[in-house]
């Protein structure tokens, strides 16, 4: 499963597994290409959302030569959010 948590200019992708982020982080790069954007790889983030604590124990996640720094913890709109929430509780709290 992963979640997709836009909010003005910031796109965060959450998945259970590095393999999960990793498969929509590369439609997001090329969807972003196709219209004449880039994702910037000094701004992006990722991070992996799982009870298993190993899940998301990666370095950072290399893609079309840039590599993405991963993360414990984020703010979304004004709630703090780590590797070890449940996102459908954060989900019900922030909508």
């Amino acid at each position: 499963m992963v979640h997709i948590l836009v909010n003005a200019n910031d796109i965060y992708i959450l998945g259970g597994s590095v393999h999960t982020v990793k498969k929509y982080a590369k439609a997001l790069v090329v969807a972003t290409r196709e219209n004449g954007l880039e994702v910037s790889a000094d701004k992006t983030k990722y991070m992996v959302m799982s009870r298993d604590q190993g899940a998301g124990r990666s370095h950072n996640m290399k893609l079309d030569n840039r590599s993405f720094k991963m993360v414990n913890q984020f703010k979304y709109k004004g709630k703090s959010l780590n590797d070890r929430n449940f996102i459908i509780t954060f989900l019900e709290e922030c909508l």
